[in-house]
């Protein structure tokens, strides 16, 4: 924490008309505003190396939308555009990230098969409660042909340095979302892809497969959000965007753990980046709450919404800046929500527990 202090501070401390002079030079901007964190070598924080393998487009996007953004604000569109150039050794829009033509399906596109039957992974936990564990025959193997199993294929990820999105698996298919805000559905067999669908943002939560009725025609859909807080309803079998919302207005509010479908409501858990803003002295910390919204799975209308702090954030004092402080707030949501049906609650998964005292009222899912 107190490196990312030093980070800022030095950004913050350097003279604003100073960066024109730089505006066409990248080494002079990143080593002014950049290289203190990202050449420390803590393994939090991007290496060079790292940066230089990902696109331009996804460097730019940290700083304008993602967590970079506090860092980067002094910066002119110019200077983001010229340091995420210089990072990564590569001009914006040069490049493809799409799947190269070899790596798409050459069979006709068909129908998914049903969501249930053997080898189904289709949300984080592989069930409602979370057990991410696939025992018995569904698993499709023993405990002693562990070790004997192979790599069968391996996909790449065009653009990303690294990818954080955890798998799904139905009806044949892989779904996995990316660093770079591409969703991939991919051929369990062989590793081709479908189809892929981009975003603007970060996918770091698992896809969960669930049944709807969209336009009075029942689908799969496939559903996850990104970290710019908007939840996303897929087409399974063909990538069609269904629906899009976003589910809370605070501009930190993100979404990393995976969402979960239960008798036609999605639910999903909310996150901020807001820590990271408040790093800056003059942010006027801190305004978000962490929560669970529920929507309709199959228009992505919101039903409710719960916090995890009850009591709206307002004014309490100031900082020794001047800056004014707001409370109560926090309490984000990272990980996954697990559904317990026999007490109609929903249960953070790491703490094996009730967290929202809202939502045992609220909870009340339809009769089979």
């Amino acid at each position: 924490m107190r490196l990312i202090q030093r980070c800022v501070a030095s950004l913050c401390a350097f003279p604003l008309w100073v960066y024109p002079l730089f505006a066409q030079d990248g080494a002079a901007i990143y080593k002014s505003t950049c290289a203190t964190c990202h050449d420390s070598g803590v393994e939090r924080i991007p290496s060079r190396e790292t940066l230089n393998a990902m696109t331009p487009e996804r460097v730019l996007a940290a700083m304008e939308s993602g967590p970079m953004i506090a860092m980067a604000s002094r910066l002119s569109t110019v200077e983001r555009h010229t340091v995420a150039e210089y990072v990564t050794g590569k001009p914006l829009g040069h490049a493809s990230t799409s799947p190269l033509p070899q790596a798409m399906c050459s069979e006709s596109a068909r129908a998914l098969r049903g969501v249930r039957g053997r080898a189904q992974w289709d949300s984080w936990g592989a069930n409602l409660a979370s057990t991410r564990a696939q025992d018995g025959p569904a698993a499709g193997i023993t405990a002693a042909e562990v070790p004997r199993l192979r790599l069968k294929w391996a996909f790449g990820f065009l653009g990303d340095a690294s990818n954080i999105a955890q798998p799904t698996r139905a009806g044949g298919r892989v779904y996995i979302g990316s660093q770079g805000g591409k969703v991939y559905s991919l051929s369990a067999d062989t590793g081709c892809v479908y189809w892929w669908f981009e975003t603007p943002a970060t996918v770091r939560s698992a896809l969960v497969i669930g049944r709807i009725e969209h336009k009075a025609m029942p689908a799969l859909a496939a559903f996850f959000g990104d970290v710019r807080g908007f939840v996303y309803a897929l087409d399974a079998d063909t990538g069609k965007l269904l629906w899009k919302v976003r589910v809370d207005p605070h501009p930190a509010a993100r979404i990393t753990g995976s969402p979960a479908f239960y008798k036609g409501r999605l639910y999903v858990p909310v996150s901020s980046s807001e820590a990271v803003s408040a790093i800056a002295p003059t942010y006027e910390c801190c305004r978000f709450r962490g929560g669970v919204v529920a929507l309709d799975g199959a228009t992505g209308k919101q039903v409710w919404k719960s916090y995890t702090v009850s009591e709206e954030p307002h004014p309490t004092t100031k900082d020794r800046n001047g800056t004014e402080l707001w409370g109560p707030a926090g309490a984000p949501i990272w990980s996954p929500p697990t559904i317990d049906v026999k007490k109609n609650i929903l249960v953070d998964p790491l703490r094996n527990e009730p967290r929202f005292q809202a939502i045992e009222r609220a909870l009340k899912f339809p009769a089979d």
